[in-house]
């Protein structure tokens, strides 16, 4: 996300699994932009076989409506102590009827394997399209390097109709839908190179 869309390198995450368990520590993820199959996998961390204690989730979850979720095992869940009557854990977003019913339908468009490939095959298309530049990331959820400054593309970008946002100081993040089109993204990567010529 905002931290460039850098992945860990491989082992690191079972590394941190493993640090974690020994020190008596919770392992929690943060998938709220990669998760829910942005990544090519329903959960990003899945790819490394890492199970955490705590996942939190959002972005996709509502379909548009604000949701997140934490989701945790029995036992880091167990840690609340049980409410008086006082609201012990809260957030903004806390189960709004017309949100949880929008996440019921995510949940069922997104189940299976069928979404997670549609995925990556649009991933896929999405990296076609811009050739050989460099970039990071899985599925549709990616980052473009270029040379020019991302904040001043990120603007130019928009002049041209297309909303990107910055991913460090010379990337940019692109995370579009799973229903875009091959001429979306080659109209995207024109763009490009009208704002950072190759």
């Amino acid at each position: 996300g905002r931290g460039g869309i850098v992945e860990p390198p491989a082992g690191w995450l079972q590394d941190l699994a493993e640090v974690t368990r020994e020190a008596g520590a919770v392992l929690a993820f943060d998938e709220i932009a990669c998760g829910l199959g942005a990544s090519g996998e329903l959960f990003a961390s899945e790819r490394d076989g890492v199970v955490p204690d705590l996942l939190c989730i959002g972005k996709s979850l509502g379909g548009g409506f604000p949701l997140s979720a934490c989701i945790g095992t029995p036992a880091v869940m167990a840690a609340w102590a049980a409410s008086k009557g006082e609201a012990i854990h809260t957030q903004t977003f806390l189960g709004h009827p017309v949100a949880c019913a929008a996440a019921l339908a995510v949940i069922e468009q997104i189940r299976g394997k069928e979404h997670c490939d549609r995925v990556r095959e649009r991933g896929e298309a999405l990296v076609k399209a811009f050739g050989p530049r460099a970039h990071r990331g899985r599925g549709l959820i990616r980052a473009v390097e270029i040379k020019v400054d991302a904040i001043g593309a990120m603007r130019h970008l928009l002049e041209l109709g297309f909303i990107v946002l910055p991913a460090g100081q010379h990337s940019i993040g692109l995370t579009p839908p799973v229903t875009t089109s091959d001429e979306q993204f080659e109209a995207l990567a024109a763009a490009l190179d009208i704002v950072d010529p190759r």
